[in-house]
């Protein structure tokens, strides 16, 4: 995490989840009212800009400065519910606006990161959060049926090889492009394609 083309991948992936909430909400609107450009589509753009802004602000002035108030005398059991249940309430907030919990629950992370407690929160929630890892994953997991990867093998080994090597390219060529250095850009790329 603390290689500069890291945050630079952060950075991207922060990008990509606000820039697909906007894509999903644009071509929802697109689908039910059969018009690119309507006041429809310019509400929910606006609707997004003013959601995740307000959550920001609110975020970046409220949570440090109780952050700081109860910073010298907070138990760690306090600390590590305070946390959760933070992420949890913005998660719920995300749900009732329709946008993914995954937003919500990072925009909190990210506040949270900026506190003056972020080390402590970070030592108290390790544990938590590899907990939800495995279960994320084993749960995505048991939703694959290998029968349906044997079945249409070439067309998924055709797409795994686009999309690893689309991502390698378009990733590391943006990079570049805005004016990082050719190691800098390749490891981007790198980075970025086991995600897609």
């Amino acid at each position: 995490k603390n290689k500069r083309f890291a945050e630079y991948i952060f950075g991207i992936l922060v990008v990509e989840d606000l820039l697909a909430i906007l894509l999903l909400v644009g071509l929802t609107t697109v689908v039910t009212t059969h018009n690119v450009v309507s006041l429809p589509m310019l509400w929910a753009i606006l609707k997004l800009i003013l959601v995740v802004g307000s959550w920001f602000l609110v975020g970046y002035f409220v949570v440090p400065f109780f952050a700081r108030r109860i910073m010298s005398y907070v138990s760690e059991e306090n600390l590590t519910i305070a946390s959760v249940a933070l992420c949890l309430l913005l998660v719920c907030v995300a749900v009732y606006f329709h946008y993914s919990p995954a937003l919500g629950a990072f925009i909190m992370g990210s506040i949270l990161a900026e506190t003056a407690l972020v080390h402590r929160i970070e030592a108290l929630v390790r544990p938590i959060r590899d907990i939800f890892a495995a279960v994320f994953f084993v749960a995505v997991g048991m939703l694959i049926d290998p029968r349906i990867i044997l079945t249409h093998l070439p067309l998924v080994l055709l797409f795994c090889g686009i999309t690893i090597v689309g991502k390698i390219l378009i990733t590391g060529a943006g990079a570049f492009l805005t004016g990082q250095s050719p190691t800098t850009s390749l490891r981007i790329g790198f980075g970025m394609a086991q995600i897609g």
